[in-house]
């Protein structure tokens, strides 16, 4: 089953170097003190942020933070000594709180197909449609115009040619 996401724009950084628009937060720089770390993260407005430690291949070693913060400079610190040795890479993800004009989500497809994302309430009442194309094998960002979408948790339902797998979407 594919992971939570949000309808808001997401961010991730590896290591300190930023991703592309639209940026939302940012890693600045890293430290390392005896059996401390910390990651200084920029966050542009108030956003539910969660910061993952992973290892060179990928793999999650730890989530340091998770929850709200506010606009403004901040100084996340975690024990380095529950973490293996080697290289680490941090992966922020910072979704905005409130509603916004502009809507995406990151999908996956394992093949060239024609894909469906259709947006319903908690109740399965149709809310509209996303996207209906045809994408390449691979992550896609699919954008969307969500002003007349409701406040509340939102589900999508990406169909695509041999699947249909609904995910929940919080807009808070």
């Amino acid at each position: 089953m594919k992971f939570l996401r949000r309808l808001l724009p997401l961010l991730m950084l590896t290591a300190a170097v930023a991703a592309t628009e639209p940026t939302h937060a940012q890693a600045t720089a890293t430290t390392k003190k005896a059996d401390q770390a910390s990651v200084q993260v920029t966050i542009e407005e108030r956003s539910n942020v969660r910061v993952i430690i992973t290892d060179a291949q990928g793999a999650e070693l730890a989530t340091v933070h998770e929850g709200t913060l506010d606009a403004g400079d901040h100084t996340i610190t975690f024990d380095a000594a529950k973490l293996p040795a080697g290289q680490w890479f941090y992966k922020v993800t910072a979704n905005p709180i409130g509603h916004h004009e502009q809507a995406s989500l990151n999908v996956h497809v394992d093949e060239r197909s024609r894909v469906v994302v259709t947006i319903v309430d908690a109740n399965g009442r149709y809310l509209g449609t996303a996207f209906d194309g045809v994408l390449n094998a691979g992550d896609h960002t699919v954008k969307f115009d969500s002003s007349k979408m409701p406040e509340g948790e939102w589900f999508y339902r990406l169909t695509t040619e041999k699947t249909s797998d609904p995910v929940s979407l919080r807009n808070h």
